[in-house]
This record gives structure tokens, C-alpha cells and sequence, in this order.
């Protein structure tokens, strides 16, 4: 065995580690950001029914006033 070998073959093992922290983090990264999307959705959704009732709202008290 050379010198330096013992060490380049943990570094090797180091390595497929590091590969295998990073495809996990991404695999993480990637399912929060679908979560984010589907809670930035659904909170878009809400506020579009609450628009829209106090829209509603006020379109009848303008046509009360008018008519």
C-alpha cells in the first residue's frame, strides 16, 4: 500500500457520504418547496373568498343607495 492510499480510499467513502447528504437535503429542499406552494395556494384561495364576499357586500350597499 502507497502512502496516502489509506486515506484517499476513506476520502472516496467520504464522498459517496457527502453525495448521499446532498441528494437527501435536495429531496428535502424539493418537498418543502412543493409544501410552500401548496400552503401559498391555499392561502390565496381563502383570501380570494373573503375578497369576494366583502365585494359583494358592498356592491349591495351601493346598489341600495342608488336605487
Amino acid at each position: 500500500m502507497r502512502r496516502g492510499e489509506k486515506r484517499d480510499r476513506k476520502r472516496g467513502a467520504d464522498k459517496s457520504s457527502s453525495e448521499d447528504e446532498y441528494e437527501q437535503e435536495e429531496r428535502q429542499r424539493q418537498a418543502d418547496i412543493k409544501e410552500r406552494d401548496e400552503y401559498a395556494r391555499r392561502v390565496k384561495d381563502r383570501d380570494k373568498e373573503k375578497t369576494r364576499k366583502i365585494m359583494s357586500k358592498s356592491e349591495q350597499k351601493v346598489s341600495d343607495t342608488f336605487f
